[in-house]
């Protein structure tokens, strides 16, 4: 499953764009305490380059305290654009997403992902209102 967000603000405006490379990035240590540190997180294979994917990161305030390590985000009910779901995602995981948005502030499009018959390639299609 992919979620699709409005980029134009909140958390999502600040994601940074992934770059698409043949080999693993090299890691800094000890880690610098600065935007290189996201570098590794920032690099996946060529083959995924179709994504376009762009990522945000948030980093909780580490303490000895592991249950102050989670924090929650607050979103605006129109940020959550879109849900796709993969090609061999299963009904009932579907159901109960589908579920769930039913019962929450969102309103988002919601896509089937399904095998293309002669490519690599997956197609996309919305679903219509009933």
């Amino acid at each position: 499953m992919c979620l699709e967000f409005d980029s134009a603000g909140g958390p999502m405006r600040n994601a940074r764009q992934v770059k698409y490379d043949d080999y693993y990035p090299n890691v800094d240590v000890p880690q610098p305490a600065d935007e290189r540190a996201a570098k590794p997180a920032l690099v996946k294979s060529r083959n995924w380059k179709y994504e376009s994917e762009y990522r945000s990161f948030i980093i909780p305030d580490i303490t000895e305290d592991e249950s102050k390590w989670i924090r929650f985000i607050e979103l605006a009910p129109s940020s959550l654009t879109g849900i796709y779901f993969g090609a061999c995602a299963q009904d009932k995981d579907k159901d109960r997403i589908l579920d769930l948005v039913e019962r929450g502030i969102f309103d988002p499009r919601i896509y089937d992902a399904e095998l293309s018959e002669s490519t690599f390639f997956l197609k996309f299609k919305e679903r219509t209102c009933a």
